[in-house]
């Protein structure tokens, strides 16, 4: 059934037609797919972002250790 879609004839022919059960085509927004040769793109599904250790290079890093190393203490 998913076939017909992909056909140029039987999908004009048929562009009225509803079957039952036919499924559909997968249909995914060009912006989310990952693009190739880039560093960037699309997060994997379950990634939550940067982890703590890619974190620790930010100028923000000093501050989050003094905080800490206080309530270690």
């Amino acid at each position: 059934m998913l076939g017909v879609r992909n056909d140029a004839e039987l999908n004009e022919l048929l562009k009225h037609v509803h079957i039952s059960h036919g499924g559909v085509l997968p249909c995914i927004h060009p912006s989310l797919l990952k693009r190739k040769g880039t560093s960037g793109g699309a997060l994997p599904i379950g990634s939550s972002g940067p982890t703590a250790s890619s974190r620790q290079g930010s100028s923000n890093a000093e501050p989050q250790q003094q905080a800490a190393r206080v309530f270690s203490q």
